[in-house]
């Protein structure tokens, strides 16, 4: 690049370069005035606005990632007792969208304001409208089918965990609502094209593949007709039933033990005699 020298300086010079800009440069010896120099073609920028145009671009990359995991749902939380509502939640935990999944739902007012809030003050809640319109009574379950990782499905099962354990311990509470109880649990592929094959919610087929875990022939077709608490009371039944054979196949070692030690005296005994 080419430029004339329009006034030299004792420490800097002003160029007009051939594509009719000005420039300041340091002044070199042969300088002068309506002469002719070449130039290299490089760009001088400071240190310090280098580090506030990066330190921009850093803010706006964060501000950007902000917004965006903020309104991006990360995972869905569905809330079933006989209304059935899906929970949107983004990566801080908190309802970023509310849907109504049968018609039952659709009656339950005010669910939007459950927007904004954390997973957990949300769903208890949505569990007190429901304990206010009669869907919910003192023994019943809300199962809580979660579209997300296990360790989602932990963290949410810890929360309503403690937060039992609290209610418990709070005696002198009299305005406590009738209790109820929480399933929580992960869905997989298979459950949703169950759940579809049969056009009941998900969360029903949570609940009925614990049943079949815990030993009961029942199956997924059959359980149409019964109720999520009927299908709750199957699991405890099963679940005691499994607790009380553990109990009696313990007793059975233990009086073999005490059998097999008299049995191991009387030898003894006879070998001395």
């Amino acid at each position: 690049m080419k430029g004339i020298i329009m006034k030299k300086g004792k420490v800097n010079s002003i160029v007009m370069t051939d594509e009719g800009s000005f420039i300041k440069i340091k002044t070199q010896k042969e300088f002068f005035v309506g002469g002719e120099i070449k130039m290299e073609n490089k760009i001088k920028v400071s240190i310090r606005r280098l580090v506030m145009v990066a330190a921009a671009i850093v803010l706006c990359l964060s501000v950007s990632t902000f917004a965006l995991a903020n309104n991006m749902t990360a995972y869905t939380i569905n809330m079933d007792v006989n209304p059935s509502i899906s929970l949107k939640l983004n990566t801080f935990n908190v309802v970023i969208a509310i849907e109504a999944l049968n018609d039952d739902a659709e009656e339950i007012e005010g669910l939007e304001d459950l927007i904004g809030m954390k997973y957990g003050p949300a769903i208890t809640e949505a569990i007190d409208r429901l304990k206010d319109m009669g869907y919910l009574l003192e023994g019943g379950v809300v199962v809580l089918s979660v579209e997300g990782s296990n360790g989602r499905v932990r963290t949410i099962t810890k929360y309503f965990e403690e937060d039992e354990e609290d209610e418990e311990n709070d005696e002198n509470n009299e305005d406590s609502q009738p209790e109820v109880e929480i399933v929580v649990g992960r869905i997989t592929p298979e459950m949703f094209e169950k759940a579809e094959e049969l056009n009941v919610p998900v969360g029903r087929i949570l609940i009925v593949s614990k049943a079949i875990e815990s030993g009961s022939d029942i199956t997924y077709e059959g359980s149409l007709n019964l109720s999520i608490q009927e299908i709750q009371r199957i699991i405890r039944i099963n679940s005691d039933f499994q607790k009380m054979e553990g109990l009696l196949n313990q007793e059975r070692e233990n009086n073999n033990g005490e059998d097999n030690k008299i049995k191991n005296l009387n030898r003894n005994i006879q070998g001395i005699y």
